[in-house]
């Protein structure tokens, strides 16, 4: 008794046996799952096509090639499906593994099997009773094929081609050779990796119009929608995840889907579908078990070996596990291979995909799978294979208590930190699942870890595990270690962080090292919160402490927060020498963190007007944290580069660099100062580029800050909401937002850290706008004093000039302003300070050079893309009775040349072909900043795709 490939129980020739239909049976590779077929749309088309053709006139052959699970029955059995809708007669037969080898079985099956032979079992008695007979009996089936194809089309489908036997093979060449002119499509599907000698040139014949198809994985939107069709939902990231393990091989997709929900490990919630529980299901190791049981002993050995070694593997090192010689493997590893459990790499074998790997794994006994992971650990690093890979190894499996486990682990760790902390702290994270309550190592290890998760960006991750491990009963050492991690995430709110330095000074019998850390690290803090004055009430004490203690890392904290003071302080001059002191002092100590050491030099060099230095250190700090995947870093360095661009005049390239960090960290919520500078610094861009709806939603943002922020977010805040109420001619109320702060109001009201010294001015203007004549003589003052403070800096004179012009009505004042700003490129503060000269002018009845200067303000604005501003002068402008007509602006809004050089950079490499992530890695931006200058780019040229893109971009490089 034979079974066609259709699952149809058929009789052999010559028997009266009943024809008994089933779904599947089990050695078939691919399920006939009931689902839509996903990924195949080429292959089906070709299929299609074929049909078509066939249907014409003349015959044709498909072989179909693709590996065990590839979904080739399941392609065959939607062109029986197609074929018959198309009118064919349909046949199907299947090899069958140790068939006999003159016997003809899959093709009598595939031409008098099924409830509607191709052919009647009446017309060929005399060759069913010899179904041996291939010379004899082919013949005969070429004229009754003719004949039964001379009204109507057929298709014959060959599966499992690769068991097919010697007989089966030359009388399926002879017959595709001989029926090149009858309407016959012939598909025969079988794996690459097991050809069927005999039949390998069943394609070859010159009349044959042969096509070959290669099944290959499924792509990744095929998963997601095949995932989906089988859990009756939209599928998690994590499910996902878990999916995409299985390697695009659609029959293991099916097993491991069906598993997870026979198992109940898939919760369907609101059309929504997401893990229970992270494993394999049953169904998967059951069904890699029965594969492996029909391989010899030592296959199956190879492979549990291998998968223990990892996804790939070198045969030295499976030889060594083994103890046997690499020729010893030549058997096995051509069975493994031949069987596909394990692929011939070259320099190795490799598991097809990770979730075989893992249910291999899973086959190993889990009483010896300690040992044996001990052992592979042993036979990598003899081999000379780096700790890092022999750590992943590790992780994989190792068990609870395994000190010298943790121990390789955390080497890895470490050695991984400065280049790749997310994967760093996933190895921390699993040296410290070894750990038990109560165990010495539980501390350092999750100080450590917490601070690798906040340099990925994963500040939250961190905290969490550094507050689940204080749970324990830490040494105090230990203890203080844990609040040292949480003390210095800059990405967590300053008080979070004062509070965890203020627990730690106080537990008992605290080292001295220890103390001086905290106490450095407890003033830095504190004046990043924005309390400078608690900051020097604390200098003395840690200043003694920090001398007596001769620790390197508590000096640069110390110092580093002494610069920070004298930056907030107005001293900048005094500051940056300071501050490259420090780096100069500290180079090659890698043990020394000085992240926010360069954040601080870089905003110095802003400050004091050496742009050009400030631009690089920015392109280098955020090319060195992109390149080292440091995510907090890099956020750090875009908010800094985004109000660098910002302040130089550079608007547009601003607003792209914001809203990629916005956009990365998904801000709904003011935490740090760095948070609050980039939410003040696009509510500006918003301001200046009339978009409104920005503008409103980043002022909700800053209300929450204003109400629960530290004392420096509520300056920032509030003067968000001043800016922002100016604009709408709410002077009043600008001015409120600053004279609420109450405690936390500075003598200008204006923040104290990253902030933008031609602030000032605005800050005067709202005063007097709000009819308070004191708060702008505070901002004066305390501008000028700046200025005392740092007389070789050109912007502070202007912005001190300007300030001090608007309080006094004094022309010649706003008229040095705009020269000073005129020689940087401080582009807005300069076309502010022409407006406000303009009116002087007009106010004291020179109207014409009052015009002209309105003019000047004009043409920046529009050049920049500040159409609110351009709006606005042009309004008072027409007041004058002047209609300016503008020279058009450098760059134009629409079109090629309304590209920024930034916009161009990544045109030019996604033209090549690149990827999003790929161009962000070239360029040493975020994938977020890629995105959005791609936004900006469609919009400009109207296109909606990269392919559109493209080809404008080709089309301009041959016009230019």
């Amino acid at each position: 008794m034979r079974r066609n490939g259709a699952g149809e129980r058929t009789a052999a020739p010559g028997t009266n046996d009943v024809i008994e239909p089933t779904m599947r049976y089990p050695d078939k590779d691919y399920p006939m799952a009931e689902t839509v077929l996903r990924g195949r749309a080429a292959e089906r088309s070709a299929i299609g096509r074929r049909l078509g053709d066939v249907k014409a006139g003349g015959g044709c052959v498909i072989v179909v090639h693709g590996r065990a699970g590839f979904g080739k029955t399941r392609l065959l059995e939607e062109a029986r499906i197609s074929a018959e809708a198309a009118g064919f007669a349909v046949g199907h037969g299947a090899a069958v593994q140790g068939d006999d080898m003159e016997s003809l079985t899959p093709l009598w099956t595939a031409l008098f099997g099924g409830q509607t032979p191709l052919l009647d079992r009446a017309d060929v008695a005399g060759v069913l009773s010899c179904t041996q007979a291939t010379s004899w009996s082919v013949p005969r089936l070429v004229a009754l094929l003719e004949q039964a194809t001379r009204n109507r089309p057929a298709l014959i489908c060959i599966d499992d081609g690769q068991w097919m036997n010697r007989a089966t093979a030359a009388g399926l060449r002879m017959l595709t050779a001989r029926l090149t002119g009858s309407p016959i499509v012939w598909i025969v599907a079988s794996r690459p990796s097991m050809p069927c000698a005999g039949w390998a040139d069943l394609a070859m014949h010159p009349r044959s119009r042969a096509e070959t198809l290669s099944l290959g994985p499924l792509d990744a939107a095929a998963v997601d929608l095949l995932v989906g069709d089988i859990v009756r939902g939209k599928p998690t990231s994590e499910l996902l995840d878990l999916a995409s393990r299985a390697g695009g091989n659609p029959a293991l997709l099916v097993e491991l889907l069906g598993g997870l929900v026979d198992e109940g490990l898939v919760q369907v919630t609101n059309g929504r579908a997401e893990l229970s529980e992270v494993r394999l299901p049953q169904r998967v190791c059951d069904m890699t078990r029965g594969k492996l049981a029909q391989l010899s002993v030592l296959a199956r050995k190879t492979a549990r070996v291998a998968s223990i070694l990892g996804t790939t593997a070198s045969c030295d090192h499976v030889a060594r596990m083994l103890n046997v010689s690499p020729a010893s493997l030549l058997g096995p590893i051509e069975e493994l291979v031949y069987s596909e459990v394990l692929a011939d790499e070259g320099s190795g074998v490799a598991f097809h995909n990770d979730l075989t790997r893992q249910a291999v794994f899973e086959t190993v006994p889990p009483s010896l799978r300690h040992a044996v992971q001990r052992q592979a650990i042993e036979v990598l690093l003899a081999a000379g294979v780096p700790p890092v890979d022999a750590a992943m190894n590790l992780a994989m499996n190792a068990q609870v208590g395994d000190r010298a486990a943790v121990s390789t682990l955390m080497a890895a760790s470490r050695a991984l930190r400065p280049t790749n902390p997310q994967v760093a702290a996933e190895l921390g994270r699993f040296a410290f699942g070894l750990t038990s309550t109560g165990d010495e190592l539980r501390g350092p290890i999750a100080a450590e870890m917490a601070s690798m998760l906040h340099a990925a960006g994963r500040a939250q991750e961190g905290w969490a595990v550094a507050e689940a491990v204080l749970r324990d009963r830490l040494t105090t050492e230990h203890e203080a270690d844990v609040r040292m991690s949480v003390a210095r995430m800059s990405d967590l709110s300053p008080t979070a962080r004062c509070e965890s330095g203020r627990v730690a000074l106080a537990l008992p019998g605290l080292p001295i090292a220890w103390r001086a850390r905290h106490l450095s690290e407890l003033v830095a803090n504190v004046l990043i919160s924005g309390r400078p004055d608690m900051a020097r009430q604390l200098i003395p004490q840690a200043e003694t402490i920090v001398a007596a203690s001769s620790d390197r890392c508590a000096a640069l904290s110390f110092d580093t927060a002494k610069s920070l003071l004298a930056y907030m302080d107005g001293a900048f001059q005094d500051a940056l020498p300071q501050i490259d002191a420090i780096l100069f002092r500290v180079r090659g100590q890698a043990e020394v963190e000085t992240r926010e050491a360069e954040l601080l030099r870089a905003e110095l060099l802003l400050t004091v007007d050496q742009f050009e230095a400030a631009g690089q250190a920015a392109a280098d700090g955020l090319a060195a944290a992109l390149r080292d995947r440091q995510t907090s870093a890099a956020a750090a360095w875009q908010r800094f580069l985004a109000r660098y661009l910002l302040q130089t005049g550079r608007v547009a390239e601003a607003a792209a660099t914001l809203d990629g960090v916005l956009m990365a960290e998904n801000l709904e919520a003011v935490v740090h100062t760095g948070d609050a500078a980039a939410m003040v610094a696009r509510g500006r861009i918003a301001v200046h580029m009339g978009d409104a709806g920005r503008a409103r939603s980043l002022a909700r943002v800053a209300e929450g800050g204003l109400e629960n922020g530290n004392p420096e977010v509520r300056r920032h805040c509030a003067w968000l909401l001043a800016l922002l109420a100016m604009a709408t001619g709410d002077a009043r109320g600008g001015r409120a937002r600053l004279t609420n702060l109450g405690e936390d109001a500075t003598g200008s009201s204006l923040p104290l850290l990253m902030a933008d010294i031609a602030d000032y001015p605005h800050l005067v203007r709202i005063a007097l706008a709000a009819g308070d004549r004191r708060m702008a003589q505070t901002a004066v003052a305390a501008v000028e004093e700046r200025r005392r403070l740092n007389p070789d800096v050109g912007s502070i004179a202007a912005a001190a000039s300007h300030a001090r012009g608007l309080l006094e009505e004094d022309g010649s004042a706003l008229w040095e302003a705009t020269e000073i700003f005129g020689v940087g490129p401080r582009c807005l503060a300069r076309a502010s300070a022409l407006e406000d000269h303009g009116f002087e002018l007009v106010r004291v009845g020179n109207r014409p050079g009052g015009a002209e200067r309105l003019g000047e303000a004009l043409q920046i604005y529009s050049n920049l893309g500040a159409t609110w501003d351009t709006s606005r002068v042009r309004r008072r402008l027409r007041e004058l009775g002047v209609r300016r007509r503008l020279v058009k602006s450098v760059r134009p809004t629409t079109g090629w040349t309304s590209l920024t050089d930034a916009e161009v950079a990544v045109v030019q490499l996604v033209a090549e072909g690149l990827t999003n992530r790929a161009v962000a890695e070239r360029l040493f931006i975020s994938r977020h900043t890629v995105s959005m200058h791609l936004r900006h780019v469609f919009t400009k040229l109207e296109i909606s795709s990269r392919v559109e893109l493209t080809r404008r971009a080709f089309q301009y490089e041959e016009a230019s």
